[in-house]
């Protein structure tokens, strides 16, 4: 069992229907059940899932996590285990509260029916940005955790409970590739930290289109939300938003942004 942490990087991977091409591509980052407190008593699972299955080649040192927290540098070790297409890199020790981490992966750490992994979804077997590094905090803010579409729904979790009177659907705005508004219906909460957003006519799988994430959602304890998780919420550059086509599954992940 994965430990329930805020810090866990973890997300089903989902497969594109049967018939359609894919990339191995890391698909996102969300912590189970809404979770966002660390928890000291389990050693931390840190969970990468892939739309393909996947060799390590290389070793464990091709995936490094270092504790950055006030500027510095210093290794944390751990493992690495492949299982199909999840990898999980699992940390020696628990990882300590109001910490920053990054988790950087080599470029030859992963590959994919003998291709490298397209890690940063860009449609090309090799990323422009290598290395690839995963930053994340144990810090308790509010932050978008991940988003991802499922049959024209789109779904929004959250780092930890959101105050649903602040959070509305008015928090929100969704644009095409022409920058037209696109009515988002209904916003109903699915959980402390996840809310649906329903929109009136399903997406052209083929276009591009822009989810907004304002900074006036709101933590249900009246943090600000903190887009751009620079551990200053509330600010005009917290507005979070993410881009995808109406054909994707995963879409972005707050914690999964290339160096």
């Amino acid at each position: 069992m994965l430990a329930r942490l805020g810090i866990i990087v973890a997300v089903a991977a989902l497969l594109p229907a049967c018939g359609e091409s894919f990339r191995p591509v890391i698909r996102g980052l969300d912590p189970p059940n809404g979770a966002s407190a660390v928890d000291q008593s389990a050693k931390p699972n840190m969970l990468l899932a892939v739309g393909a299955s996947i060799e390590l080649t290389g070793g464990d040192g091709r995936f490094v996590l270092f504790n950055v927290t006030g500027g510095a540098r210093n290794a944390v070790g751990g493992d690495i285990v492949v299982e199909g297409a999840r990898l999980t890199y699992e940390p020696t020790q628990p990882l300590p509260a109001d910490s920053d981490f990054e988790l950087v992966m080599a470029r030859e750490a992963v590959v994919a029916n003998d291709k490298l992994l397209d890690i940063d979804g860009s449609e090309f077997e090799e990323p422009l940005t290598w290395p690839y590094i995963w930053r994340f905090t144990t810090r308790t803010r509010a932050q978008v955790r991940a988003v991802y579409l499922d049959s024209g729904r789109i779904f929004v979790h959250f780092s930890q409970p959101m105050d649903q009177v602040a959070t509305t659907a008015a928090s929100f705005a969704l644009f095409d590739e022409a920058d037209k508004d696109v009515p988002i219906s209904k916003l109903v909460w699915v959980g402390d930290g996840s809310a649906r957003l329903e929109i009136g006519a399903p997406l052209d799988r083929t276009a591009l289109y822009t989810l907004l994430v304002r900074s006036s959602a709101q933590a249900a304890d009246g943090t600000a939300l903190d887009g751009d998780g620079d551990g200053r919420p509330g600010e005009t550059d917290d507005d979070y938003s993410v881009q995808f086509t109406g054909s994707q599954n995963i879409i972005k992940s707050r914690l999964g942004q290339a160096d």
